[in-house]
């Protein structure tokens, strides 16, 4: 009886439903990239080059506070803004993993 009784306990506690994790925000949610303030194209009606990874492309926030810039700053000078948006999404400080 005392068998039977641990394992059907044991049986029922490998069955039963893992606790989900906390709902973490989608990666694609716009409110989520509204928290990060990443820029917009300026001309919706071009296309848009987006520049996109970490603070080798885009340092503190794009605007060479403290002296840092990424490379994608100055890779605007190399296309005609008049014909393709050029948009530096990349975020510095942040894990590739995240």
């Amino acid at each position: 009886m005392k068998i039977l009784l641990l394992a059907t306990l044991l049986t029922s506690s490998l069955l039963a439903q893992p606790t989900p994790p906390a709902q973490q925000p989608s990666p694609t949610d716009p409110a989520a990239h509204a928290a990060l303030h990443l820029p917009v194209p300026a001309n919706p009606a071009l296309p848009t080059l987006f520049l996109v990874g970490d603070s080798t492309v885009r340092n503190g926030k794009g605007d060479g506070g403290q002296g840092q810039w990424g490379w994608g700053e100055p890779l605007v000078a190399f296309f005609d803004t008049s014909k393709i948006n050029v948009v530096n999404r990349a975020i510095g400080g942040r894990s590739s993993r995240t």
